[in-house]
């Protein structure tokens, strides 16, 4: 078991990782890179590019960074300005990037070497799993499927980033050189998680008993370097649409009806473009926008045109069952609610003066009390309380003394 530093995460089966006590090292050719390619200086006075072939090895200037790193073409499209996309990986740090041929520089073939720092691994002993019908026993189950659903993409996704330190013990190794083995994460809490244990016990994943069996029946290992799992375009330089998206683009207005229509790109390092061929380019869109709904629009009156001068016959079935549901329809014909009117008391009820006085009750007025008449009425035997006994509150308990 060593600990590792996932570089690029495409599923449970297929990652990229690299040593954790690598990644502070030198990378391997750093220094030539350094020394013998030109710095940033360079590209402000030149607009000169390379444009490699495939599988080749080139040089790519991180302007972020200041730094020249070595990548590997893994493939290659076009923008809408018919300009050249390089999907790349980097050899020595394990993710893949996009660039344009601005950025690119040769390299020579002692350089074409792959890199012996970054290295491909995956989880043993899970596959991907559904809830789906299973065809022997008739019931909803948890079944293997062939593909990684996106719950366990975005869960594993969140332990990396939120995890202290990523262990992991490779049990076996492919024929490709890919690892497989036992993945272990250390939270903040320093509580030890087993990647395959938690995708299990939340039914994101099958445990296996026979897993490479199992592996060579599912594709979650057909995927080349630039694609994630939605086999889309990973990109952590610039922003465009991936190849597979072809079918959505927008056919070119250089391009003749009947061919191959071009790929739709979002325009490339806009930070880079002046004003004015940023406008020209946002023109050629609108353009290319523009005629796809012309043709669009022509297509369907044309189709509107033929329906109307060959319309379809109308099979006697069909118009009997029409009639009888129109029959049905208004046999059951619901009368639509009314609402009541409503009743407004234009004048309240009055009452005349001789009512009022008839029905008038009197209040009872209050009898005057002669206190001084009261005190004379009381016997000379009974002792009166003093002013202060009968102002002041006596508390519970209290015996009254006739002499106070």
């Amino acid at each position: 078991m060593f600990r590792i530093k996932i570089t690029q995460f495409i599923n449970p089966h297929l990652f990229y990782y690299q040593h954790e006590e690598d990644e502070l090292l030198p990378k391997p050719y750093e220094g030539y890179l350094r020394r013998e390619l030109p710095n940033r200086e360079y590209f402000l006075k030149s607009n000169k590019g390379y444009e490699p072939k495939v599988h080749e090895v080139v040089a790519h200037y991180n302007i972020i960074e200041d730094k020249w790193i070595r990548a590997q073409v893994d493939y290659i499209t076009h923008t809408i300005d018919r300009k050249k996309i390089f999907f790349l990986f980097a050899l020595d740090y394990g993710y893949s990037m996009e660039s344009i041929g601005k950025w690119l520089w040769p390299l020579p073939e002692s350089m074409q070497e792959k890199s012996k720092i970054i290295f491909l691994g995956g989880i043993t002993d899970i596959v991907p799993c559904e809830w789906k019908l299973n065809p022997v026993t008739a019931r909803q189950e948890y079944m293997m499927t062939k593909h990684w659903n996106n719950g366990a993409i975005l869960r594993l996704s969140r332990m990396i980033d939120s995890s202290h330190a990523i262990n992991f013990s490779p049990d076996l190794r492919m024929q490709n050189g890919q690892l497989f083995g036992r993945l272990t994460f250390k939270s903040l809490s320093l509580e030890l998680e087993d990647a395959g244990k938690v995708l299990t016990k939340e039914q994101l994943a099958l445990h296996s008993e026979n897993f490479f069996e199992d592996l060579v029946k599912i594709h979650t290992r057909n995927f080349q370097r630039w694609q994630n799992n939605d086999r889309n375009s990973v990109s952590f330089a610039l922003t465009t649409v991936s190849p597979f998206l072809k079918n959505m683009a927008i056919a070119s207005m250089y391009k003749e009806e009947g061919k191959e229509d071009s790929i739709l790109m979002i325009l490339q390092d806009t930070a880079h473009i002046s004003r004015k061929d940023r406008k020209l380019l946002r023109q050629e869109f609108e353009n290319i926008q523009r005629e796809t709904e012309e043709k669009v629009n022509y297509w369907r009156q044309k189709n509107d045109e033929y329906f109307n001068e060959n319309p379809m016959p109308m099979v006697s079935d069909t118009q009997q069952k029409v009639d009888e549901l129109l029959e049905m329809q208004s046999e059951f014909y619901i009368e639509p609610k009314v609402k009541p009117p409503e009743i407004r008391v234009s004048e309240y009820p009055s009452w005349s003066q001789d009512e009022e006085e008839e029905f008038k009750v009197e209040k009872p007025k209050p009898k005057k009390i002669d206190i001084k008449a009261l005190e004379r009425e009381i016997p000379a035997s009974v002792v009166q309380p003093t002013r202060r006994a009968l102002t002041r509150p006596k508390p519970a308990g209290f015996i009254f003394n006739p002499q106070d």
